[in-house]
């Protein structure tokens, strides 16, 4: 059963005053460069990448896609350390914004509406600056099941700059797996430098950053990815399959981003 209270809670005019300030302002700040191309009209699954560690950048994603979807439903889901606080789990819910669980995940789908997902969590956010245009889903394949089950579509969704709005140095996954700490669910132990903090190294990265002012591409595959038969095989390997297909079009995908980013920044450049 899925949570009812929470995903009940959705406010489509609670979602609109959240996105109109927002959108502009962040379009601004990070001189975006949006261009989304999935069908108003179609149910979808939005997988995108998760990038710059716990800076706001990549509500950059949602503002788009919101505006995008132009009153169509979305759910964001997120991880569940975001909503252990009643007063802001509601408040976020009545923006669409719900914990990241399975039951969230198709009782989104049941009611026909989209559903954004970042299934790279932590293993993405802070993979190192190095690996900036190379996507970390993290070996999570409960999108792909979802889809799977459900014949909803995925749209591979990518953000292009927004790694350089900090820099990670290191992502700290075998300290992770030393301390245990992948018992919780925590898979890296990074150390980073952002703004106000310098140097953050492990729980210091989860506190609040202020993103540099880095441009953003963001980008949509034109042609959603239909989720694959299962026939006669287990799903746990047709899931493992799509999956790798939904990775690999993420990764040339943000190729696709990277390069008309640094096209943009090259055109800037000579206009100075």
């Amino acid at each position: 059963m899925h949570d009812e209270s929470d995903l009940d809670r959705y406010d489509e005019k609670a979602v609109q005053r959240f996105v109109r300030p927002l959108y502009p302002l962040f379009r601004r700040y990070f001189r975006a460069d949006i261009q989304i191309s999935t069908p108003l009209s179609q149910q979808s699954i939005f997988v995108a990448n998760h990038s710059g560690g716990m800076t706001p950048v990549d509500w950059l994603i949602y503002l788009a896609l919101t505006q995008h979807l132009n009153g169509s439903r979305m759910y964001v889901l997120i991880h569940p350390m975001f909503t252990r606080f009643p007063p802001l789990r509601r408040a976020l819910a009545r923006r669409g914004i719900v914990r990241a669980s399975a039951n969230n995940f198709y009782g989104a789908i049941d009611r026909g509406a989209s559903v954004l997902v970042f299934p790279g969590g932590d293993d993405d956010a802070f993979r190192p600056f190095r690996d900036r245009s190379q996507v970390n889903l993290g070996e999570r394949y409960g999108f792909a099941r979802v889809a799977i089950k459900t014949g909803v579509p995925i749209v591979p969704v990518v953000s292009a700059g927004s790694h350089h709005t900090i820099f990670v140095m290191a992502q700290g996954s075998r300290v992770a797996r030393t301390l245990r700490l992948d018992k919780l669910g925590i898979r890296t132990f990074p150390l980073i430098l952002c703004f106000p903090w310098v140097l953050a190294i492990g729980p210091m990265s989860l506190l609040p950053t202020v993103p540099l002012p880095a441009r953003v591409t963001i980008l949509s595959d034109e042609a959603p990815i239909q989720p694959p038969q299962i026939g006669n095989e287990k799903i746990k390997e047709v899931a493992k399959r799509f999956y790798r297909q939904t990775s690999d079009a993420m990764n040339e995908l943000l190729g696709k981003a990277y390069r008309r980013r640094n096209f943009r920044e090259r055109q800037g450049a000579s206009r100075r």
